[in-house]
């Protein structure tokens, strides 16, 4: 494939890397019917150069840089209802600059594996300035993790949240024209996991 090689003036560079992001965005309805949804990806080749310092990892991926991330979601807003779907894809990585695929002993290197996420919202504005808002963050249940740590709560890998099922209930309230509070704002917020 190609070589993409740094241009520096003064010395030679230990890192490289070959980046794309693309984004899309769109809004269309009619009436008190409105959709909206956008999805970005994003490419990333990053590289230590054949001429870093260190020699076992030249030319290897640079560790927690996964090159493929997709990120994407659909929502419908309906008079005083609003529905959200979102979907996340994070390519695999490595965790550590040699490269290591499989985990070691203590679970410090090894590789990152890819993963991906669901998430739903729903909103439903009950008054004039009242709304409650429930979802599912990882519907699918996805066992994932994003790093390992070394430290505390470490070392190993750092799991992420399972599914959760959240809800929240808030008032909004207005100043009136002179100046004093309309309504008492009120937020309250559950979450399960």
């Amino acid at each position: 494939g190609p070589r993409f090689e740094p241009v520096c003036s003064h010395k030679k560079p230990h890192l490289f890397q070959v980046s794309f992001l693309f984004a899309l965005i769109s809004m269309w309805g009619t009436g008190d019917s409105q959709h909206f949804n956008c999805c970005s990806y994003s490419y990333l080749n990053a590289r230590y150069s054949s001429t870093h310092q260190i020699e076992n990892i030249r030319g290897k991926a640079v560790e927690n840089a996964p090159p493929n991330i997709i990120r994407t979601g659909l929502s419908m807003d309906r008079s005083s209802f609003n529905i959200t779907l979102q979907f996340s894809f994070t390519d695999a990585t490595f965790s550590d600059a040699n490269n290591t695929v499989e985990p070691t002993a203590n679970a410090l290197n090894g590789a990152i594996p890819s993963y991906r996420v669901w998430d739903l919202t729903l909103s439903k504005k009950i008054k004039k300035i009242l709304t409650l808002n429930a979802g599912i963050n990882n519907i699918s249940n996805e066992y994932y993790f994003t790093r390992r740590a070394s430290g505390y709560p470490g070392p190993g890998v750092m799991p992420a949240d399972g599914r959760t099922f959240f809800m929240s209930l808030s008032a909004i309230g207005n100043m009136n024209a002179a100046g004093s509070l309309e309504c008492i704002a009120l937020s309250l917020f559950v979450c399960i996991i």
